[in-house]
């Protein structure tokens, strides 16, 4: 089954922010920028403040929160716009794209922008429905299949059953054991490659 989409910029830049909130790196990255911008608003609230030091100190602990929530609120808006601006830099000219989504016997196929990667069914992790898209989460990172790629609802629910039924036939074939060779000595033999 294939399935077609015109991919644009504000997809690029969607996809990737859902890459990115997946990861260790990234979460630990935004938790060190909350921390940052939290302890210096929270020191500007106490040096500003003329109140005796506890107050100053219920005033760095507030600043340190409204830091925090500042920060975690134009932290996405902000990543959004730099993220775009990359793309737009990079692939302007190529935008929008095409990109093919293909579910295969071995694996699921994307095609766009003269490249193409096939990934093996057993490094799928998932496949989920979302609002604007079907995502098909991977070891590796995410493919996301906008909604506008299928033509019907039922499309989209044969697409979703079928590369869900794919994966799971693989991870129940790479669960099953492999076989061993005998011998005549004790009955076992390592595998050798």
């Amino acid at each position: 089954m294939t399935v077609e989409f015109d991919a644009t910029v504000d997809d690029l830049v969607d996809a990737t922010m859902r890459v990115s909130a997946d990861s260790r790196t990234v979460r630990g990255w935004r938790l060190e920028g909350r921390v940052v911008y939290g302890i210096l608003i929270g020191a500007v609230a106490a040096a500003l403040s003329p109140a005796p030091a506890a107050f100053r100190l219920v005033a760095a602990l507030v600043g340190f929160v409204v830091g925090a929530v500042i920060y975690t609120g134009q932290r996405d808006a902000t990543t959004r716009k730099r993220l775009r601006k990359l793309y737009l830099e990079r692939l302007g000219a190529e935008l929008p794209f095409r990109v093919e989504v293909s579910l295969l016997p071995h694996g699921v196929r994307v095609r766009g922008m003269g490249n193409e990667s096939t990934y093996a069914w057993r490094n799928v992790e998932s496949v989920t429905k979302q609002p604007d898209s079907v995502d098909i989460r991977l070891r590796q990172g995410l493919i996301v299949v906008r909604k506008r790629a299928f033509h019907t609802y039922d499309v989209l629910d044969e697409f979703v059953e079928m590369a869900r039924r794919l994966a799971e036939q693989a991870r129940t074939v790479s669960e099953t054991p492999l076989p061993r060779a005998q011998t005549a000595d004790d009955g076992l033999s390592e595998i050798s490659i």
